[in-house]
């Protein structure tokens, strides 16, 4: 690097360069906040679940329904895009699509994160169906928000 901040790589300022660099982009994603895609068609629940992990430390985007958390993973699955959520959270029963019918999808994507399943409708056979398509975790509603939190720092790694 010469002393103006520029480095003998075609002349671009030290931070591009270092910016564009694959380290440099390990570090920028150790320093941002883990980000949640959370689908869950109930507003109120989406809502107190998105505040609470918030404050928890999380960056949070919701979804309202399958078909739009569908429209979120889209170019995940045809543009070959890396994966910019950490984890993602879904309700079993959703308008358009179900969080079961989204989970085997992501199972088949290369690099896809973890996924949360929540349901009010958790029978056996809903349990079943999720641990075969590789859910982390079904949590049945009502459930308590120290078991989601206690799922995320598991399948979360820990950020310095």
């Amino acid at each position: 690097m010469t002393r103006e901040g520029t480095s003998r790589s075609a002349g671009k300022p030290a931070a591009l360069v270092a910016k564009t660099s694959g380290a440099s982009d390990d570090l920028l994603d150790q320093r941002r906040l883990p980000r949640i895609l959370l689908a869950e068609d109930d507003f109120e629940m989406r809502r107190f679940l998105a505040t609470a992990l918030r404050i928890d430390g999380y960056e949070v985007t919701g979804a309202a329904s399958g078909v739009e958390l569908l429209n979120r993973i889209g170019p995940y699955f045809y543009d070959g895009m890396k994966f910019d959520v950490d984890v993602v959270i879904s309700d079993v029963r959703m308008p358009g699509a179900d969080g079961l019918e989204i989970l085997a999808g992501l199972t088949m994507c290369e690099g896809a994160p973890p996924v949360i399943l929540i349901t009010a409708f958790g029978d056996r056979q809903t349990h079943l169906d999720a641990a075969r398509l590789g859910a982390v975790e079904l949590l049945d509603k009502p459930f308590d928000l120290s078991d989601l939190r206690a799922v995320l720092r598991r399948v979360l790694p820990p950020r310095d």
